[in-house]
């Protein structure tokens, strides 16, 4: 009894420190995405929210974010790489990861960029997020 505590304890902490591994690997990302996109601190607010992107330097700011964190590669929804980052944020919790890729499921067939709109990939799967999660009450913030 007492190694099976001590191997859920374990699994905890390992849980906890990968939540936090996602947290800081996020931040890292945003302050190199707005020194790349030569943002004012407004767009870091985006990061971790549900909000959208209202201007065209927040739109290019998300998506740098989402790039270097593998959610958008080739120019597409990356659906393994949103998958990944998940685990790392919600997989000490299994109900909050389950809603989460079955989010990310629905937005990978339904999320394209916008013609004519530039960085528009990003604001359409925030977008897929909040209304998919709005259906759901749980609202993924990447």
């Amino acid at each position: 009894m007492k190694s099976f505590i001590a191997v859920l304890a374990v699994l905890f902490v390992f849980a906890c420190v990968q939540a936090q591994d996602a947290k800081q690997k996020v931040a890292a990302v945003a302050e190199k995405c707005k020194t790349e996109v030569h943002g004012g601190h407004d767009v870091l607010r985006i990061v971790g929210t549900s909000e959208l992107p209202k201007t065209e330097e927040q739109r290019c700011f998300l998506e740098c974010v989402y790039k270097n964190l593998q959610l958008i590669v080739d120019d597409k929804f990356a659906e393994p790489g949103a998958k990944r980052l998940m685990m790392m944020k919600y997989g000490s919790n299994p109900d909050q990861l389950k809603i989460a890729q079955t989010e990310i499921e629905t937005c990978a067939k339904e999320v394209k960029p916008t013609a004519g709109m530039k960085c528009s990939l990003a604001h359409n799967i925030r977008q897929c997020f909040a209304k998919e999660g709005q259906k759901r009450n749980f609202y993924i913030k990447a």
